[in-house]
């Protein structure tokens, strides 16, 4: 009889870290989610990237380079809670994973290979943006390479 009060404590046990494990997971997610926003000049070309990140794991990716329209990637990604990686549509990696650190509606993102350093502010996607794109295909010029 004992064995099996143990057995039973112990599943309950192993129960609760599990539940204590995917909360904390969903918890550095919800705090990645939402969306979030870029602007910079690259060699007089001004380039305007909104990414947005769903709880399910899955991103969408909308950039402007220049006047051109702007271009829509999606795929899924991983996070920790430090390190955020991500793979496209198409199986394509992305260019680096990135050590993000976020602070209320400031993310900072660090390239783990390049070390450049971009800071996104939490904006959210117009819908002039997200629901006007041009999805990004292969065959596309160098405007629709995919920014992270």
């Amino acid at each position: 009889m004992k064995g099996i009060v143990n057995k039973i404590l112990f599943a309950a046990a192993a129960i609760l870290a599990l539940a204590s494990c995917v909360k904390s997971e969903e918890a550095l997610v919800k705090k990645l989610a939402g969306d979030w926003y870029y602007e910079t000049v690259e060699s007089d070309v001004p380039v305007q990237v909104y990414v947005s990140f769903a709880k399910d794991m899955t991103f969408q990716l909308f950039q402007k380079v220049g006047d051109g329209a702007f271009r829509r990637h999606i795929g899924t990604y991983t996070f920790d809670g430090t390190l955020l990686d991500g793979v496209y549509s198409d199986k394509t990696e992305w260019k680096e994973a990135k050590t993000v650190t976020i602070d209320g509606d400031v993310q900072t993102a660090v390239g783990v290979k390049t070390g450049e350093t971009i800071t996104y502010v939490r904006k959210l996607v117009p819908a002039t943006v997200r629901y006007h794109y041009t999805d990004a295909v292969k065959s596309m010029a160098l405007e629709s390479e995919p920014w992270l």
